[in-house]
């Protein structure tokens, strides 16, 4: 019973993550694409790690 439990919160988690990696990736491709590395709505997003990610 107890194990089951754990399983279904580690199966959470993976789910969270992978979600988590796929938002990261359009991001990424919408940045490449339209070059939107000052004009991003996202004020959260450092501006090192956007230019970085560019080279």
């Amino acid at each position: 019973m107890l194990q089951t439990k754990l399983q279904h919160a580690k199966n959470g988690d993976d789910q969270r993550s992978k979600m988590l990696l796929n938002l990261g990736n359009l991001t990424k491709e919408t940045i490449s694409k339209w070059g939107l590395s000052l004009t991003l709505p996202f004020p959260h997003f450092e501006p090192a790690k956007l230019t970085t990610s560019q080279h």
